[in-house]
C-alpha cells in the first residue's frame, strides 16, 4: 500500500482512509472506481431507460409518452447523482486525512523549532566554554 507521501492527488483515482499500523496514523488508500451502490444505481438506470422506451413504443398515449420521457431522464440523473455522492464522500475523507496530516506536520514543526532553539543554546554554551579555555 502506498504511503501518504507516495499518493499523487492528480492521478484521478479516489482514496479512502486506512489505518497505518506502524505510525498509528491513518493513511489514504485506493478505492474502487465504481462502488456497489453505483453499480446498482447504474443497473436501475439502464432498466428504467429500457422499460421507458418499451412502454412508449407499445403504448402511444400522451400520458405514457410523458411518463416514458421522465423515465428516460430520471434514471440516468439518479445514477449521476449517486456518482457525485460517492465522489463527495471520497473528497471529504481525503480532506479529513489532509487536515490530520497538516496538524501532525504543524506539531512536528513546533517540536523541531524547540529543538533548534535548544541546540542554539547548547552551541552558545559550547562557544563560551571554548573561549574560556
Amino acid at each position: 500500500m502506498p504511503s501518504f507521501d507516495e499518493i499523487d492527488p492528480e492521478d484521478g483515482v479516489g482514496n479512502i482512509i486506512t489505518d497505518d499500523k506502524k505510525s498509528g496514523r491513518k493513511q489514504l488508500a485506493m478505492i474502487a472506481e465504481h462502488t456497489m451502490i453505483e453499480i446498482a444505481a447504474g443497473s436501475l438506470a439502464t432498466i428504467s431507460v429500457v422499460i421507458s422506451i418499451v412502454a412508449m413504443v407499445l403504448t402511444s398515449s400522451f400520458t405514457m409518452t410523458c411518463a416514458g420521457v421522465l423515465g428516460l431522464i430520471l434514471g440516468p440523473y439518479s445514477y449521476w447523482q449517486q456518482r457525485n455522492i460517492t465522489d463527495i464522500k471520497a473528497l471529504k475523507e481525503t480532506h479529513e486525512a489532509l487536515v490530520r496530516e497538516v496538524d501532525h506536520l504543524t506539531s512536528e514543526n513546533h517540536r523541531l523549532k524547540g529543538l533548534v532553539e535548544e541546540l542554539g543554546g547548547t552551541i552558545d554554551t559550547l562557544v563560551d566554554v571554548e573561549n574560556a579555555l
